[in-house]
């Protein structure tokens, strides 16, 4: 007898578990970062862009080359994208968004956006006060999931300034150089279409790139705690009638 347990659940295999793979947006933006990586190889080596070669073409081309693109595009997004964008994200800190967070984030002292929430610091202190496990396991479920959906966030942004940085290079860089590029090609080809798809998707790349920073961490900083917010609650109703105004 056969039970229906996600291990008994079959998988999609070969091309339909690749193609399932694809439609992940993650997947998507780092397929995009290695075709502008490729076509801006094919440039640099062979004065070629990828819409030109034939597949005539592809046994020119060395294996050692081939091997040195795949080394340089993995020590590019492993450690040339982290350095540049810590560069970058540090220069953006200290001009552009104590700008936007002073005229954007949201009040330090506003309410719960649903009922039952609490500030996840104040689950956190009341949790070591009191000795109590359920808060402190509260707590500490909030903050992992927190902290993988912002892991999740920045490898995301990552992926997006790779492909900010390779389109730069691509359609700016390279052309003047004297070097063809696909992005190039396709702007003198269709320079109507192609200009308003380069400047919407440079705006998107741009969006997912400063989202994380953009984002208040205080606007998600809320868990689910009855008790603790009825408690919190009757505490700051006893304090208004004394004549107080605790902060809660």
């Amino acid at each position: 007898m056969t039970t229906d347990s996600p291990t008994n659940i079959p998988q999609p295999a070969g091309t339909l578990s690749m193609l399932e793979r694809a439609t992940h947006f993650p997947t998507v933006l780092l397929i995009l970062a290695f075709l502008l990586a490729l076509d801006t190889w094919v440039s640099l080596g062979y004065q070629s862009t990828l819409l030109s070669l034939s597949w005539s073409f592809v046994p020119h081309i060395a294996i050692g080359h081939v091997l040195i693109f795949i080394v340089a595009f993995g020590f590019y997004m492993s450690i040339g994208v982290p350095l540049a964008r810590e560069i970058v994200d540090q220069l953006a800190l200290y001009t552009m968004l104590p700008l936007w967070h002073k005229l954007f984030r949201q009040n330090e002292n506003c309410e719960s956006p649903y009922h039952g929430a609490v500030r996840s610091w104040k689950l956190r202190e009341v949790a070591h006060m009191e000795q109590n496990k359920f808060y402190f396991d509260l707590y500490k479920e909030h903050e992992t999931l927190r902290h993988d959906d912002r892991r999740s966030e920045w490898r995301i942004a990552s992926i997006a300034f790779a492909c900010l940085l390779l389109g730069g290079i691509n359609y700016i860089l390279l052309p003047k150089l004297g070097y063809p590029s696909f992005t190039h090609k396709m702007a003198s080809d269709f320079p109507d279409i192609w200009e308003w798809i380069l400047v919407i998707l440079s705006f998107v790349l741009l969006a997912i790139w400063l989202m994380p920073m953009l984002r208040d961490d205080r606007a998600d900083g809320w868990v689910y705690c009855l008790s603790l917010c009825r408690k919190l609650e009757d505490e700051k109703t006893k304090a208004r009638e004394q004549g107080h105004h605790p902060r809660f």
